[in-house]
């Protein structure tokens, strides 16, 4: 099973995401645009486990997390990785209100790393990925737009639990499969 942690985006946001996805789409760059439907802001990836260590991964992220309350953040930037002007990863930007996103991701952290799971090398970056260049075609006019469009406000996204999920990847992309639902109850 190849698994990840993440919170889900409301079908509303994931749409208005769709739209910024279109106009980046005119610019005729050679991006793979995620599909709306698939979004969602990663936690922390697990990659391959064997199906019976998910019940132990389940009771530890519950346990670790159950004091945490639930909490909000902002969709409002635009931008790219490595840099907007060279880009290979396209992404909405996440403004957490709190700092809760921030210990709820050190806690999946430190939660997982008892069970084999190594600490992520860089600070997390909140954000989702939108698209991912596949060459150079029109990579000026697309960082371009994405300068353009920089600031935008997508909107606002409540958490209230945390989504363990199953990819499963096909030449059509990534497909995915909730596997446990885990509630925020501070």
């Amino acid at each position: 099973m190849r698994i990840f942690i993440a919170i889900d985006i409301p079908e509303a946001l994931k749409k208005e995401i769709g739209k910024v996805q279109l106009e980046l789409r005119n610019t005729g760059a050679d991006v793979r645009w995620v599909r709306p439907e698939c979004l969602h802001l990663t936690l922390k990836f697990l990659g391959e486990i064997k199906p019976e260590e998910l019940a132990s991964i389940s009771q530890r992220l519950r346990d670790s997390i159950r004091d945490i309350n639930p909490f909000r953040f902002s969709i409002n930037s635009l931008g790219a990785f490595p840099r907007p002007n060279t880009p290979r990863v396209v992404w909405v930007g996440v403004t957490p209100e709190q700092e809760s996103l921030n210990e709820l991701n050190k806690r999946i952290e430190d939660t997982l790393v008892p069970l084999g799971f190594s600490k992520e090398d860089r600070p997390f970056t909140p954000h989702l990925t939108i698209g991912r260049l596949r060459s150079g075609s029109y990579r000026e006019k697309l960082s371009k737009k994405i300068d353009e469009l920089k600031d935008i406000s997508i909107g606002k996204v409540e958490v209230k639990k945390i989504l363990i999920m199953e990819s499963h990847l096909s030449p059509h992309g990534a497909r995915y499969e909730c596997k446990e639902e885990i509630e925020l109850q501070g």
